[in-house]
């Protein structure tokens, strides 16, 4: 039996998520720019995210009438059959839409570093890691994206419909657990980027929990992509790829939902900023480090680190082939 979930499922699940992250999205905006009245390269970043998720979207709802009405109907289960033209149509917007899939993944990250940056670049120790972290994100990014169009043999046959029809389950799945990987490797690097700080830091243990809750949401991004791949793998064998389709939508949306939600933090944070010396004791920071750190954050990390929970704001933020499966 196969359980096909209908196309207005789909576009209801898919639209609604994304309205959400519009919301929170420019939301974020608006708080941030009444906060310290200008935006950071996360909140940039973020915005970035939101762009690259709509293009995901606009490009999936422009292909997926008819590769829906494809897949029922080699089903037999009702639907059309494909001209050529429509399958070179389906075959280009799917490429461009695992394009932006995945782009939206990496600028959420981006948005997620950015923020850490902010927090904790006094240290010396953290920048190391932090380059480390950037470094294998910038090129986990790039094996996604040239990978991509070597997913139906080379990437001059990227275009040809015979050609991507033919490979072989094996060589996409490797693909699929390949992107699984790196993309979930470097979220668990993400996420402990922030925990590893929170030993050095003074601060009181409530602020703690409330930074890693933060980087915790990481994990909801990790949950959904090895959920979308689990599922991706199994469509094959159920010849229909809906439960893949509703991870794929799920997995960008909640994505950017995620990066938008730690500014939010600050309307459950009432209380008068108190100084702050959270960053006092930071490990492998330079005593002229950390005069030269503590003059320029003497304003912006008192308040970032009292009234925000340590999270958002500081005057210097910068803080497949041709089917759904391969998405």
């Amino acid at each position: 039996m196969v359980l096909v979930v209908s196309i207005e499922v789909l576009n209801a699940v898919g639209w609604t998520l994304a309205s959400t992250a519009i919301f929170l999205t420019f939301g974020r905006f608006y708080i941030r720019w009444r906060k310290i009245g200008r935006l950071g390269l996360d909140d940039i970043l973020n915005g970035l995210a939101l762009i690259a998720l709509l293009c995901f979207m606009a490009t999936y709802q422009a292909y997926l009438p008819i590769q829906y009405a494809y897949e029922l109907f080699g089903l037999g289960l009702g639907g059309h059959d494909a001209s050529d033209d429509q399958l070179l149509y389906i075959q280009n917007l799917n490429t461009a839409n695992i394009v932006f899939f995945w782009i939206t993944l990496y600028l959420v990250k981006g948005t997620f570093l950015a923020l850490y940056w902010t927090l904790f670049n006094v240290s010396k120790t953290f920048r190391v890691a932090w380059n480390c972290v950037t470094a294998y994100t910038f090129i986990s990014f790039l094996a996604t994206f040239f990978a991509i169009f070597w997913s139906c043999g080379t990437p001059n046959k990227i275009a040809n419909v015979e050609a991507c029809e033919t490979t072989s389950a094996g060589t996409i799945l490797a693909f699929e657990v390949m992107w699984c990987a790196l993309n979930t490797f470097g979220d668990i690097l993400i996420m402990l980027l922030p925990l590893w700080m929170l030993r050095n830091i003074q601060i009181s243990r409530a602020k703690k929990i409330g930074l890693a809750s933060i980087a915790g949401l990481v994990i909801i991004d990790i949950l959904f992509d090895i959920l979308r791949t689990v599922y991706t793998i199994g469509s094959y064998a159920a010849n229909f790829p809906n439960a893949n389709a509703v991870w794929a939508l799920c997995e960008p949306t909640i994505a950017v939902i995620v990066c938008a939600l730690p500014t939010y933090r600050t309307l459950l944070s009432r209380k008068k900023p108190e100084p702050s010396t959270s960053y006092q004791n930071l490990r492998g920071m330079s005593s002229s480090r950390k005069t030269e750190a503590q003059k320029s954050h003497t304003a912006s990390n008192t308040y970032e680190m009292d009234d925000m929970n340590a999270s958002v704001y500081s005057s210097r933020a910068i803080l497949k082939p041709s089917n759904m499966h391969a998405v």
